[in-house]
């Protein structure tokens, strides 16, 4: 990862909004385990684009919430976060992923909206 000057991060939440791992039951472990393994890691000038997969519907009070924690990392160990991305067209009460009214990366639901998956990757 390191060796790349840019980057394409994506997770899904789980629970309530955690990074998936063992703890969440994925068997052979994923952000959770991975992500304190970079606590040391210089991402200085690396340009890196979010993507986030939630569910809307099932958890409008925290929709893609593990993606802010992604991109808290990534930016305090000087990543340049690549765009943001509009709330319009999603139906969810919060979601810890919005900035200034925008989610910090693109935000796919394919429970939901899952015919728009590949306009929004388009766009």
């Amino acid at each position: 990862m390191l060796q790349s000057n840019s980057l394409i991060l994506g997770t899904p939440s789980y629970g309530d909004g955690q990074l998936p791992g063992v703890v969440t039951g994925v068997k052979d472990g994923s952000w959770e385990e991975f992500l304190p393994q970079l606590m040391e890691a210089d991402f200085t000038s690396k340009c890196i684009a979010l993507y986030g997969l939630g569910n809307q519907n099932k958890y409008p009070d925290r929709f893609g919430d593990s993606l802010f924690t992604l991109y808290t990392a990534l930016q305090t160990r000087g990543a340049l976060i690549a765009g943001s991305w509009s709330a319009d067209g999603y139906q969810f009460e919060q979601s810890k992923a919005m900035v200034d009214d925008r989610f910090v990366g693109m935000m796919l639901d394919q429970h939901n909206q899952g015919l728009l998956t590949e306009q929004r990757i388009a766009a």
